[in-house]
């Protein structure tokens, strides 16, 4: 647990720095910090559950061969890697300040209030933003969307 516990704040660092000259902070750091700590634990949680469901599920269906190993996903590969590179190049196709705004309260789970104290704009400029980044995404990812 400790390992894992580490091993999201390095992911969370990690982010931070690569996002580094795409947003700044103004103010609540240290909230900032704690918040998305604690929501990259809670999407990492939801994620083991989601999948163990799923595993559950298959074995029940007798998906799994016999001895038990798991059969080959490499056609699901595929598939989420390029789910992923279309999510991300939607995103990508943003602009900036409407990219920026989207990031902070979906990746890092920020309130609208709490995006526009960091980015220094009003709450109704950060529901603009979102509201154009999800009508873009919805369009760019149409084909995704069953």
């Amino acid at each position: 647990m400790k390992h894992l516990t580490r091993e999201l704040v390095q992911d969370l660092f990690l982010w931070i720095w690569r996002h580094r000259h795409q947003w700044d902070v103004h103010s609540g750091l240290t909230t900032y910090l704690y918040r998305s700590a604690r929501n990259r634990a809670v999407s990492h949680v939801r994620h083991e559950r989601l999948q163990r469901r799923w595993r559950e599920e298959q074995e029940r269906n007798g998906a799994f061969a016999i001895d038990g190993a798991e059969p080959p996903r490499s056609d699901e590969a595929i598939r989420v890697a390029e789910l992923s590179h279309a999510i991300e190049s939607a995103i990508a196709s943003l602009p900036q300040r409407c990219r920026e705004v989207f990031i902070l309260n979906r990746e890092h789970g920020l309130t609208y209030r709490e995006v526009a104290e960091t980015l220094d704009i009003s709450v109704k400029t950060v529901e603009v933003h979102m509201g154009r980044a999800l009508s873009v995404l919805r369009l760019r990812l149409s084909d995704w969307i069953s």
